[in-house]
């Protein structure tokens, strides 16, 4: 929308740069007699000004509409699926916490066989 209110605001200039001056119009100091401005352009700014304005509020219907029907669904869509990606996340970490786990008590298990070997050796029991 920041385009439309800079056309607006562009032939607003327009609009004040062409418009008759009024006041201070009776001592010109100068030789010089301005000249008004012709009023088949002051129309045609007026005009422009109008189908501008018309034209962003058009633009606003056609935003508010594309808002509700794209942008609106994209981001529940995207905040659902952050919430799934969390979830995914939380998983993996879980499956990696328990493969560790798994892992030290393999470990584990393996040095009390090793010592147990060792001592079953030691007494002689084993062959």
């Amino acid at each position: 929308m920041d385009i439309f209110n800079r056309q607006l605001a562009i032939v607003s200039e327009y609009e004040l740069l062409y418009k008759p001056i009024e006041g201070g119009m009776k001592e010109n100091p100068t030789p010089h007699t301005p000249v008004e401005t012709p009023l088949d352009t002051l129309e045609r700014i007026n005009g422009l000004k109008e189908a501008f304005t018309e034209l962003k509020e058009d633009m606003q219907h056609e935003l508010d509409a594309m808002n509700s029907r794209l942008i609106v669904p994209a981001t529940d869509a995207k905040d659902s699926i952050q919430a799934l990606k969390k979830t995914i996340k939380k998983r993996e970490d879980r499956k990696v916490r328990h493969a560790t786990r798994i892992r030290l008590l393999r470990l584990q298990m393996a040095d009390q066989y090793t010592s147990w070997t060792t001592s079953v050796t030691r007494a002689g029991l084993r062959n």
